[in-house]
């Protein structure tokens, strides 16, 4: 599964903040009234500490006058394989349709390494089957004003600003972005803590 956000914003000078959850289950069975939680760790990678090795440095030589005995040039090899790797990508991007369910909030639980969210009710999710499910909902307080940054961008920019205490437990991800119904396009949160206010982009003003 996969988090997402919908923020949405107003006239009432509050974002209402949506945590969603993009499922699909690929166990070539279809399951039948079963219970679903969802976790934000993955028990099935490993959890041994990584080791840190070391990197030895040397200087570097270039080597002049080679010549090219029936091999492709390394210019245009590079090209052509940055040329698959964004045809790959463009594929990959390519959203399917999702089934919109929109069930009672999830029971969320903060363990020790990650967030538990326990949905409620139980489910039937055939194999391949993709779901969009409701997880959790909260309104914050925010102060609309333009932000501009004219060295990196001529554009003025439209945030939303919030108290980050407000937003503490926000995951890392994208969210879809509403203000008044309009569809405003996507951003992607990453919530720096150690800042006292946060702003969330409402696109060029």
């Amino acid at each position: 599964w996969q988090p997402f956000y919908e923020i949405r914003t107003g006239e009432e000078k509050k974002a209402s903040i949506y945590l969603k959850a993009r499922t699909k289950q690929r166990s070539c069975q279809d399951w039948k009234q079963i219970a679903l939680k969802l976790f934000t760790g993955n028990p099935g990678t490993s959890s041994d500490i990584p080791s840190l090795l070391p990197q030895h440095l040397n200087f570097y030589r270039p080597v002049t006058n080679v010549m090219y005995a029936g091999a492709m040039p390394l210019a245009k090899s590079v090209n052509m394989s940055m040329a698959r790797a964004e045809e790959t990508m463009d594929i990959a991007m390519e959203e399917e349709v999702m089934e919109e369910v929109r069930y009672d909030q999830a029971q969320t639980t903060q363990n020790d390494t990650m967030m538990e969210y326990d949905l409620n009710g139980l489910w039937d999710l055939e194999n391949d089957q993709e779901l969009c499910i409701d997880l959790t909902s909260h309104d914050v307080s925010c102060r609309y004003h333009a932000v501009a940054i004219p060295k990196s961008d001529p554009c003025a920019y439209l945030a939303a600003e919030v108290n980050t205490s407000d937003i503490q437990e926000i995951i890392d991800c994208s969210a879809n972005i509403y203000h008044d119904d309009n569809y405003l396009g996507n951003i992607y949160l990453s919530v720096d803590q150690n800042k006292e206010k946060y702003d969330i982009s409402l696109g060029k003003d």
